[in-house]
């Protein structure tokens, strides 16, 4: 909710040096054990990539350890990640993505996944130009939060 609310938190300075947030991102990686914290570290790598010059490196041990992933929140969110980081930085990021997107569609375990994994595929091979307009269009922040309306409606 934090990074919904003020994303300017990872903004990088006149400098070109990334936030303390943005710098820390790394070590949340590094030492997230459960499925929903990987979840919300692989968003924030997707989503905020671009300020990370460490992002794809992050995701690289991720991809590579991708069939021992229990979880499919985990894996679909790699997914996104690892797609979205992609049309941000495709020079560093493609072969990766190959790698991730040929484990997905070839492991049937995660049919959600193996789907997801099949349109992130489709979708690039048709246009990459048309994909990340889809993939990085930020959705209009909402105007009120659900945290800060009566207690009435929560």
């Amino acid at each position: 909710a934090l990074l919904r609310r003020s994303p300017a938190l990872l903004n990088v300075d006149d400098g070109g040096t990334a936030s303390n947030l943005a710098s820390a991102i790394g070590t949340f990686m590094r030492y997230a054990d459960e499925a929903d914290a990987k979840v919300a570290v692989l968003w924030m790598v997707g989503e905020y990539g671009e300020l990370l010059p460490e992002a794809p490196y992050l995701l690289e041990p991720m991809v590579d350890a991708f069939a021992e992933e229990p979880a499919s929140a985990v894996r679909l969110e790699l997914l996104s990640s690892a797609v979205k980081l992609f049309v941000k930085r495709p020079a560093e990021m493609q072969h990766m993505l190959g790698r991730l997107l040929e484990a997905a569609t070839t492991d049937v375990t995660f049919t959600d996944v193996h789907d997801r994994a099949m349109f992130y595929y489709r979708l690039l091979q048709y246009d990459v130009t048309s994909a990340k307009r889809v993939l990085t269009t930020k959705p209009a922040a909402p105007e009120r939060f659900v945290e800060d309306t009566a207690s009435e409606w929560q």
